[in-house]
């Protein structure tokens, strides 16, 4: 095992992301929300919307007493930043085993500090007030620079082993493609620009990733060999603001939106001129369109489709059994015929995935009927090797509709 990621609040995502990306027979699911990545590739790490941070593994077998394994920790450090003098060095130590208290991770940072000093080492170590550093402050205290590091204790079964971080998830970013965008509208939701991140790689899978040969291509989730443009498109039949567009953009994807509403390509043209000015660099084409998804008639080529679709009418609070049967119903017919015009003119074999709704009642969640007939449809549901698909519902605690992920695949 090379690497290991540290998965989102919904670990689901992040397996189902990186067995997209990697292929299933490169992942193996670990304890306490983490992956064990079985290949030493570089990886795109800034294209991953549901790990929070990769790490490359140093140590396995480590002793669980803290003075020895503050040793070891010493150890590693050494041997991945030499002393160099007039440098101060920031060392963090974060425990996602679920072994050690809080106050006992804090004397093994100050172990460890000892021991560097000893060897002349000028060093901080961030003191933890939970077992695991947060994003904020690895980003804050530079723990993935030059002159910064962070430790991660990490369980393989019953053994514990060392990683360091490699990269973190990039939160100010993300918040800044977010929250800085000069045109929002809550009407039509907010997409997370991660989990845009998530849909667009669930629809390419490690096909449409430059860089990455792996896998088992009679797997149902690997890609199916296909011949794309030099740079592949991503078409959004429902672009809205332009969250799924900018983040495929910055992923090197040519882009092509559509959407029903003028205003909302009005507001995703604006968004797309207001990204390409804080960024440097060549990126893919852009090109939308005013267009209604069950009846347009799209340009090609269309190499992958990623979207958010229609979600219903929002909800503050759960309608009557009755109401609810008639917005699931609506919506139902709708996304037939979105995808009956969509099956018309795409290729065999061409990845889909799309964010469609479902309602959180007492019972559990309602899911849209069509999801039980796809087939009929003219797709495969794909099926992932570490995930249950059903399983890939996208929530916070105080929401009634929530975003089911589905990834398909033409007849």
């Amino acid at each position: 095992m090379h690497s290991i990621a540290i998965l989102g609040r919904q670990p689901e995502f992040g397996l189902a992301e990186l067995e997209s990306l990697l292929g299933p027979e490169n992942i193996q699911p670990l304890h306490n929300g983490i992956a064990g990545i079985l290949f030493n590739n570089q990886l795109p790490y800034d294209r991953f919307g549901s790990v929070i941070k990769f790490a490359h593994v140093q140590a396995a077998l480590l002793p669980s007493q803290p003075d020895q394994l503050s040793h070891k920790i010493a150890t590693v450090v050494e041997k991945l930043h030499p002393y160099e003098s007039g440098v101060k060095l920031k060392v963090g130590i974060s425990d996602y085993s679920n072994s050690f208290s809080v106050r006992t991770i804090n004397a093994i940072g100050l172990s460890v500090k000892k021991i560097l000093k000893k060897n002349d080492y000028s060093v901080r170590v961030i003191p933890n007030k939970t077992a695991k550093l947060s994003s904020a402050h690895i980003i804050h205290n530079k723990l993935t620079s030059a002159h910064g590091i962070e430790c991660i204790i990490f369980k393989k079964g019953d053994a514990l082993q060392l990683a360091v971080t490699v990269h973190e998830q990039d939160i100010e970013g993300y918040a800044a493609r977010d929250q800085a965008r000069p045109m929002r509208d809550a009407r039509v939701g907010m997409l997370p620009p991660k989990l845009a991140q998530t849909i667009i790689n669930l629809a390419t899978g490690h096909g449409g990733v430059s860089g990455i040969v792996t896998g088992n291509q009679k797997n149902p989730v690997s890609p199916v060999s296909s011949i794309h443009s030099p740079t592949p498109t991503i078409l959004d039949p429902f672009c809205g603001t332009g969250v799924v567009l900018q983040e495929a953009l910055l992923m090197g994807y040519n882009v092509y939106g559509t959407d029903l509403e003028p205003r909302m390509i009005d507001y995703s043209n604006q968004n797309l001129d207001w990204l390409q000015r804080q960024l440097s660099g060549k990126y893919g084409s852009m090109a939308t369109a005013v267009g209604d998804a069950s009846t347009n008639t799209w340009q090609q080529p269309i190499d992958f489709i990623a979207a958010e679709t229609y979600l219903g009418r929002p909800l503050s609070s759960l309608p009557s059994q009755s109401q609810l049967m008639d917005i699931v119903q609506s919506v139902n017919t709708l996304h037939k015929k979105v995808l009956h015009n969509i099956h018309r003119q795409i290729s065999p074999h061409t990845r889909v995935c799309l964010a469609v709704p479902a309602w959180k009642t007492k019972n559990g969640y309602v899911h849209l009927p069509f999801l039980d007939q796809i087939d009929k449809l003219g797709y495969n549901q794909l099926v992932f090797s570490h995930v249950d698909a059903k399983h890939l519902v996208y929530a916070r605690a105080d929401q009634i509709v929530a975003r089911q992920l589905v990834v398909l695949q033409k007849q």
